[in-house]
């Protein structure tokens, strides 16, 4: 038996499942926070873009 966490993380308004070691969590929480943070401040500048256009821009950052 596998000892993994199952978590789901939301990035804009998907959400994605993972299996994950219990130690990554907490950092994996945090890009998922920091790659939505990103998005929705480029969202604000530049409201003619998608998610796909903004979650490019926000990886680019990262």
């Amino acid at each position: 038996m596998e000892d993994k966490l199952a978590i789901k993380l939301k990035v804009l308004d998907r959400f994605y499942p993972l299996r994950i070691e219990w130690n990554d969590e907490e950092k994996l929480r945090e890009a998922a926070k920091r790659i939505n943070d990103i998005v929705l401040k480029f969202k604000s500048k530049y409201a003619d873009k998608d998610n796909q256009d903004l979650l490019a821009m926000a990886s680019l950052q990262l």
